[in-house]
């Protein structure tokens, strides 16, 4: 089958699973445990798609390195039982990644999770089995929006960047995605608003997961 991109580079978070509000909750309860004054959901929720570490970081201006430490451990305990309950996959995810499997299109997940918490996710969303690989915070040194995670994934999977796709719903994907090369896709559902991930300048914009088999596939 004709394609206009053999390989797609997928954020997770407000891309393919609705995780927002689980990560909002469970930010809120790491700082009230801990003693500490609470930025708003809007703060918050601008430093989603950033390793755990710096959302607390740039959340929390001025905060000690050390505390934010403390803060990763403690997110992490809440999570499970905070977060997951809450946690859905957009419409139309699971039908489109089977579309681009059975097209032959390779897919690979780049995202800030660490790797135990995004193959957990995957598992219980269904979706685990159309990626032939995973790169997390553990992968690279320099994350997003540092090009490094993307380079990677071209790089182990042998793919040329002006045959790749990435997707994902904040600015730190598509400057990740530009600097390495590749065409970007932004989605409006997510983390960042359209207006956001405009100044990004992505190639292509979506409302609808779905839409994304129609660029793609598209000869």
């Amino acid at each position: 089958m004709n394609k206009k991109f053999d390989c797609v580079i997928l954020d997770f978070d407000g891309t393919l699973a609705d995780t927002t509000e689980g990560i909002l909750a469970t930010f809120r309860k790491t700082l009230d445990v801990m003693g500490i004054p609470r930025p708003t959901d809007q703060e918050i929720k601008a430093t989603i798609g950033l390793p755990l570490k710096q959302n607390f970081l740039v959340a929390l201006p001025g905060i000690e390195e050390s505390l934010a430490d403390e803060c990763v451990v403690k997110y992490r305990e809440l999570f499970n039982s905070t977060a997951l309950p809450v946690i859905t996959g957009f419409p139309g995810v699971n039908e489109t990644l089977e579309a681009l499997h059975r097209a032959g299109v390779r897919m690979y997940i780049a995202t800030s999770r660490s790797n135990r918490s995004v193959g957990m996710l995957c598992q219980s969303l269904g979706i685990d089995g159309y990626f032939e690989g995973v790169y997390t915070a553990e992968s690279v040194k320099r994350h997003k929006p540092a090009p490094d995670m993307a380079l990677l994934v071209l790089s182990e999977a042998g793919m040329a960047p002006k045959r790749t796709l990435v997707v994902g719903d904040t600015t730190f994907d598509l400057q990740m995605g530009k600097s390495a090369g590749c065409s970007t896709c932004g989605v409006t559902y997510g983390n960042h608003s359209r207006s956001m991930l405009e100044t990004a300048g992505p190639d292509y914009l979506i409302d609808d997961f779905s839409k994304l088999a129609e660029i793609v596939l598209s000869a």
